[in-house]
C-alpha cells in the first residue's frame, strides 16, 4: 500500500485484522510503525492470538533464524553484528527454497 502521512493506512490494517478470521501477520518497516498498529489493535480489541506484527527485519531475522539450513543462517558483518542489510537475501533463500 502506497499512501501518504495520514490518510489513515494504520486504521485500515487495524480494521481488516479486526474483521478477517484466523491469524494474520502485519509487517512494516520501523519499530515506531509496530507500536502504532499494535495501539491500534488494541483499540479494535484484537489481540497477540490473532495477529502478529513486526518489522520486515525482524521477521527475516526470526524467518532466518529458524530455517538456517535452507537459509545458510543470520549473516553477521565484520564485527560480529547482525549485517541488517544482508539479512532479506537469506530469508528470500529460505522461502524459495522451502
Amino acid at each position: 500500500m502506497l499512501a501518504a502521512a495520514g490518510c489513515g493506512k494504520t486504521e485500515l490494517i487495524a480494521k481488516s485484522v479486526a474483521r478477517s478470521s484466523g491469524r494474520q501477520l502485519v509487517l512494516t518497516h520501523t519499530n515506531a510503525g509496530v507500536e502504532a498498529i499494535l495501539r491500534r489493535l488494541r483499540h479494535w480489541g484484537v489481540g497477540s492470538q490473532r495477529a502478529a506484527v513486526d518489522t520486515l527485519d525482524g521477521w527475516c531475522l526470526k524467518y532466518v533464524s529458524s530455517y538456517p539450513a535452507l537459509s545458510g543462517g543470520v549473516p553477521y558483518n565484520i564485527d560480529g553484528f547482525i549485517d541488517w542489510q544482508g539479512l532479506r537475501k537469506p530469508a528470500y533463500t529460505a522461502y524459495k527454497d522451502g
